[in-house]
């Protein structure tokens, strides 16, 4: 059960990181390319379940560009996965202030 839950977030992250960095891109025009990078990066070893790595990945992200929704969101989703719940909130929260 927990690994069809894995599988099925995992494919929901692919699917929705690129409607929404496609939209981010056409709405910004672009985006710092090294925070891109670390982004995918990130998404890179929550497919492969090192939560602890994506999250280091993620926290790159951010940190060269502090606006960057999707890098929060899906570090939320890592946080969940490594078990940390109330980091995992936090970043949803900023993720959805970050869409507003």
């Amino acid at each position: 059960m927990r690994i069809t839950y894995l599988l099925i977030l995992i494919i929901f992250l692919y699917i929705v990181h690129d409607i929404q960095l496609k939209t981010i891109i056409e709405k910004e025009g672009s985006m710092n390319s090294d925070a891109e990078l670390y982004f995918k990066k990130g998404n890179s070893k929550t497919s492969l379940r090192d939560y602890k790595a994506a999250i280091k990945f993620y926290d790159k992200a951010i940190e060269l560009r502090s606006d960057f929704q999707l890098a929060y969101k899906n570090r939320g989703f890592a946080k969940k996965l490594a078990g940390d719940i109330k980091g995992s909130e936090a970043d949803f929260k900023k993720s959805e202030e970050l869409s507003k």
